[in-house]
């Protein structure tokens, strides 16, 4: 059993079982739950009111775009499909009790030292929740940028290649992202999205730099950026 006092010193405890399942026991009179969305209803609406219109909104698209509320007229960009959005009360996707700890559906659970498995789902008990639990096999950023840094050395490209070559394989790889998103292929935008990393990871190295020092970089400044959605994009306030 582990056991985690959160910042208001509430005692909550993690009983692990011989599945890996955890019995997470303490005090949820004060906490938020969160239940998944269904969108399959709002986004058959949106295609069949659209329907023979170009540049449909795939569903990836549709979920973030159909949230979108404007703060000056305090109405929702898409106010006939938002009522739509269906709550799926008998699941649960998240749980945060007053003080922590916020757990949801996909996070690792080594904060409370249950190393290498992943929250999968969660079920009400009697005493608290049941998280059911996952292996996670996945390996860490820093271990795939290694080994991508390795096979690029390895092929000779970090010696032989060209940062101009190798910018034309990201723009290369973004033009199949985006072809991939046009017709909402999963598969090829997981494949297309993991090319984009390994071709701007490659080119970090040619550079001297490391690609999460140049995230931070960015990140910094879009931290104190502001702006509002506009037809389903960010758009930064002008200076």
């Amino acid at each position: 059993m582990r056991e985690y006092k959160n910042r208001y010193g509430d005692l909550f405890t993690f009983t692990e079982d011989e599945n890996h399942d955890i019995l997470w026991e303490g005090n949820f009179e004060f906490c938020r739950i969160g239940m998944p969305n269904d969108y399959t209803r709002a986004y058959e609406a949106y295609l069949k009111d659209n329907e023979g219109k170009q540049s449909l909104m795939t569903l990836t698209q549709f979920k973030s775009a159909v949230h979108n509320y404007d703060d000056e007229t305090l109405k929702y960009d898409y106010p006939e499909y938002i009522m739509m959005v269906d709550c799926l009360r008998d699941e649960i996707e998240m749980i945060d009790p007053s003080g922590g700890p916020y757990l949801s559906r996909g996070m690792s659970l080594d904060s409370i030292v249950f190393k290498k498995f992943i929250i999968k789902d969660f079920e009400k008990i009697g005493t608290g929740y049941k998280i059911i639990t996952e292996k996670n096999n996945m390996k860490s950023y820093g271990e795939l940028e290694a080994l991508v840094i390795a096979w690029a050395t390895q092929k000779g490209i970090i010696e032989n290649g060209t940062a101009i070559a190798q910018a034309s394989k990201t723009i290369e790889e973004v033009n199949e992202l985006v072809q991939a998103i046009t017709v909402d292929d999963r598969e090829e935008i997981i494949d297309a999205l993991g090319d984009i990393l390994v071709t701007i990871i490659i080119q970090a190295e040619m550079q001297g730099l490391k690609l999460t020092d140049c995230l931070e970089s960015a990140y910094n400044v879009i931290s104190k950026r502001t702006g509002k959605m506009v037809n389903g994009q960010f758009v930064k306030d002008a200076k």
